[in-house]
């Protein structure tokens, strides 16, 4: 397994998941399943089948989560220059300011504005200065990106 980086808000999210999972999904699917096995017949109980299945995938889920938990590195904000994972930072592609904040590719959520240290923008400016260059490579060509500042 490769090494998990993840920011403190990152690791608490999953702690949060794995709470959910634990206190309400779990108890809500075998809940389902009691009320299915009334209806008698379970070899063709669409209902208790599926919540049967739900109840495996669920605690697969559990035991990565657990298991995330247990061995993620959490990044600590560094008091660098430069840009690194946990930093937000305001940038400008042809003009067009943008603010967003480089996490683990686990934690990315472009609808948020959180973006992975992977994708193209991330790989740009990790390690970078505000003013120093950094170069977007995209499929339709390499553009400029002016790295603004680092909040």
């Amino acid at each position: 397994m490769a090494e998990l980086v993840l920011t403190q808000s990152g690791l608490e999210k999953l702690r949060e998941e794995l709470q959910h999972l634990l206190k309400v999904h779990i108890p809500e699917v075998k809940k389902r399943m009691t009320i299915a096995q009334q209806d008698g017949d379970l070899s063709e109980n669409n209902p208790f089948i599926t919540a049967r299945e739900e109840l495996e995938v669920t605690r697969f889920r559990v035991a990565e989560l657990k298991l995330m938990i247990k061995t993620a590195t959490v990044m600590k904000k560094q008091d660098s220059e430069s840009i690194n994972l946990g930093d937000t930072v305001v940038i400008s592609i042809n003009g067009k300011e943008m603010t967003f904040t480089v996490v683990s590719t686990l934690e990315a959520d472009p609808v948020t504005k959180m973006i992975s240290e992977e994708s193209p923008i991330g790989k740009a400016i990790i390690g970078k200065k505000p003013g120093e260059p950094a170069i977007l490579v995209t499929p339709n060509g390499n553009q400029d990106i002016k790295i603004i500042s680092k909040k």
